[in-house]
């Protein structure tokens, strides 16, 4: 897994990093300039409309955590993948970003399903912009294996602790779950299936919102279980760690606050299955 992860994400990132750095050559400030808000927005309607597919960009930063479990030393190497790789990703992609809207203008950006590869036909012609569409193709095959994994190892991690079925618990000998992971690959074509739209830039952005309005109600629930257990981290650092859960809980109800209202039912069907699930689980 974490070779196939390192050679997708390498590929995946190639041409990010050449629009980030290349892409300056290309950019033109007028072009910047007229995408920079074409329906004249006020900057808090401008930020409530993009902000869940913004912060989808960083929904992976729990992923380490999550596979703890498979991971090589992870009271090490766990934080380190998680506070470089927040850094690295807002750093590569806010240049990425800002290039795009100074190379392709904003209509065109608004209708592709593959900027990356857009604004390199521009650029640079047809020949690279196939290459970054076979790389993103890549990268995208890549995050399908990665979130299966992700899936799987919650599904029995939670199973392990008792909350979740026993069917989906740790076998002995076993490395990876195979029930599991497909269970996880079955739901995940049901959703592709079901959430069909007319264009794949539609589907995205609506699994997307509503991937990232789920993990942010799970910020909430872990930022309760910080203040819970601040006193166990003494009096000096008590204080902190409650500021830092409000903090946290605060700006997770902000960003659900700009959710759909059929984005926001759909994670309201989920979250009272998982309720109704767990009151199954603490009665027997």
């Amino acid at each position: 897994m974490a070779r196939v992860e390192g050679l997708t994400l390498a590929l995946g990132l190639l041409p990010v990093l050449v629009a980030a750095t290349l892409g300056w050559f290309a950019f033109h400030p007028a072009t910047f300039l007229a995408s920079w808000n074409p329906q004249g927005l006020s900057l808090p309607s401008a930020v409530g409309a993009s902000a869940l597919n913004a912060f989808w960009a960083f929904l992976g930063v729990e992923c380490a955590a999550a596979t703890a479990g498979v991971v090589r030393n992870p009271t090490r190497n766990v934080p380190r993948a998680t506070l470089i790789g927040v850094v690295a990703v807002a750093a590569i992609y806010i240049s990425a970003c800002t290039v795009l809207m100074g190379i392709v203008p904003a209509a065109e950006l608004a209708k592709s399903s593959s900027p990356f590869a857009q604004a390199g036909q521009v650029s640079l012609g047809v020949g690279l912009a196939a290459a970054i569409a076979v790389c993103a193709l890549l990268r995208a095959q890549g995050c399908v294996t990665g979130w299966v994994l992700v899936t799987s190892e919650t599904t029995r991690s939670g199973a392990d602790a008792g909350v979740f079925p026993r069917l989906f618990r740790t076998r002995p000998g076993e490395r990876a779950s195979a029930i599991n992971l497909v269970t996880a690959g079955g739901l995940m074509s049901l959703m592709a299936v079901t959430t069909a739209s007319p264009t794949l830039g539609q589907q995205f952005g609506f699994l997307a919102n509503v991937s990232v309005l789920l993990s942010l109600y799970s910020y909430i629930l872990a930022g309760g279980s910080l203040i819970r257990i601040s006193g166990v981290v003494g009096s000096g650092r008590s204080a902190g760690a409650v500021l830092t859960a409000l903090v946290a809980m605060g700006c997770s109800a902000a960003l659900i606050a700009t959710g759909k209202p059929i984005e926001l039912a759909c994670g309201l069907v989920v979250i009272a299955a998982a309720g109704l699930l767990y009151l199954w689980l603490r009665r027997r």
